[in-house]
C-alpha cells in the first residue's frame, strides 16, 4: 500500500469519511490502525479501509493539526490441508486538519450584579467573560439590548460593566435592567455569542439625622380633597427651605417624601375643594411639617407664619379672612 494524505475540516461530524486505503493481491485483507490514532479520534472499516472519525470532540486544529497513522492490511486466507502464514502490508496515513472559526464562549451564560442607585458615574457594576477556543484570536464586548438611555458602558476589551450616567439610576423608576451582552472574535469570519446580565438597583437610604427620618419615597399622609378653602383657590405651605421633598398629585391625595432628613423641607402648591367645616387647613400644616417639635418648629417658624400673612392664610394657626368667609357661607 502506498502513503497517502488526506485533509479534514476540525468541525466534521462524527461518522464522516477521512479518506480510505486500499491493499491488494489477497482474496481476503482485513484492515486496522496500528499507531498514531491519539485517543482513537479514528477508525477504519476492517472490510473496506475507510477511515472516519470516531470522536469529533477531540478535533482541534490548534492542539493537533496533523495525525499521522500506521495502517496495517492483513490477509485472511486459510486452508483445510496445509497451513498458510498471514502475510500483511502497512502503508502511512497523514490527516491534515484545516482550521474552522470557532464563536467565544462566555463563563456562564447569564450573570446577576446589583448596585446601589446612589452610585456614582464610572462606578463598577461588574465583568462578564469569554473564551475563544481558536489561538490567538481576541475577543471585543459589546451591550446588544436591554440599556436603557445607556445608562450603562461595558469596555471593549474587558467585559467590565460601569454605570454610564449615574443620574438615570432610580429605584422607583427602574429597579432591575436586562441586558444582553455580546462576545465577538476577530476571526476571518468573526462569530460572536451572547449572554444575559441582570442589574439589580438596590434602593438608597439615608442614615438621617437625630432620631432618623422617612425611607425615600415613603408615603407620609394623604391629603384630603375636601380642606376647608374657597373653590379654585390655590393654597401653598412652605415648611421652611427650598425643596424637592414631596411629590404630590394634585388633588388626588397622595405624597411622598423624596428626602430622607427630617429637616427636609418643601414649598407646595395645591388647589382645596370647598368641604366640610373642619380644621383641615391646620392638620395639612401638621402634616407637611416633619420638624420633630410640631407644626411651628424653629426651623419653619418664621418663613411659615411670614407666607400664611402675605397670602391671607391662616396667619392664627386656623383660618384666616379668605377661608373664615367661605366657611361661614356653609
Amino acid at each position: 500500500m502506498e502513503s497517502t494524505t488526506f485533509s479534514i475540516a476540525e468541525n466534521s461530524a462524527n461518522g464522516a469519511e477521512v479518506g480510505s486505503v486500499l491493499a491488494t493481491g489477497g482474496e481476503s485483507v482485513v484492515y486496522s490502525i496500528t499507531s498514531g490514532n491519539t485517543n482513537n479520534v479514528f477508525m477504519v472499516d476492517v472490510d473496506t479501509g475507510i477511515i472516519t472519525i470516531s470522536d469529533q470532540s477531540l478535533l482541534n486544529y490548534d492542539i493537533t493539526p496533523t495525525y499521522t497513522l500506521t495502517l496495517k492490511a492483513e490477509t485472511t486466507e486459510s486452508s483445510w490441508y496445509w497451513p498458510i502464514t498471514p502475510d500483511y502490508d502497512t502503508t502511512t496515513v497523514v490527516v491534515n486538519l484545516t482550521e474552522v472559526n470557532e464563536a467565544p464562549v462566555f463563563s456562564s451564560s447569564s450573570y446577576s450584579f446589583s448596585i446601589a442607585e446612589n452610585s456614582s458615574t464610572s462606578s463598577s457594576v461588574g465583568s462578564v467573560s469569554a473564551t475563544d477556543p481558536d489561538v490567538g484570536q481576541t475577543i471585543s464586548y459589546q451591550i446588544l439590548s436591554g440599556n436603557t438611555d445607556n445608562v450603562f458602558a461595558i469596555s471593549s476589551t474587558s467585559g467590565a460593566i460601569t454605570v454610564a450616567n449615574s443620574s438615570l439610576l432610580n429605584y422607583d423608576t427602574h429597579s432591575s435592567y436586562s441586558l444582553v451582552v455580546e462576545a465577538s472574535d476577530n476571526g476571518e469570519t468573526p462569530l460572536s455569542t451572547t449572554a444575559s446580565v441582570t442589574v439589580n438597583i438596590s434602593e438608597y437610604r439615608s442614615s438621617g439625622g437625630g432620631g432618623g427620618g422617612s425611607p425615600k419615597k415613603k408615603k407620609v399622609e394623604t391629603v384630603l380633597a375636601n380642606t376647608v378653602c374657597r373653590r379654585g383657590e390655590k393654597f401653598s405651605t412652605i415648611t421652611g427651605l427650598p425643596c424637592t421633598s414631596f411629590a404630590l398629585s394634585i388633588n388626588s391625595g397622595p405624597m411622598a417624601t423624596s428626602q430622607t432628613s427630617r429637616h427636609s423641607a418643601c414649598f407646595i402648591t395645591l388647589t382645596l375643594r370647598q368641604g366640610n367645616r373642619e380644621d383641615q387647613v391646620k392638620c395639612l400644616q401638621t402634616k407637611l411639617d416633619i420638624i420633630s417639635d410640631g407644626i411651628f418648629g424653629p426651623i419653619t417658624k418664621a418663613s411659615v407664619i411670614n407666607f400664611q400673612k402675605a397670602h391671607l392664610l391662616v396667619p392664627d394657626g386656623i383660618v384666616g379672612p379668605i377661608t373664615r368667609g367661605e366657611m361661614n357661607k356653609i
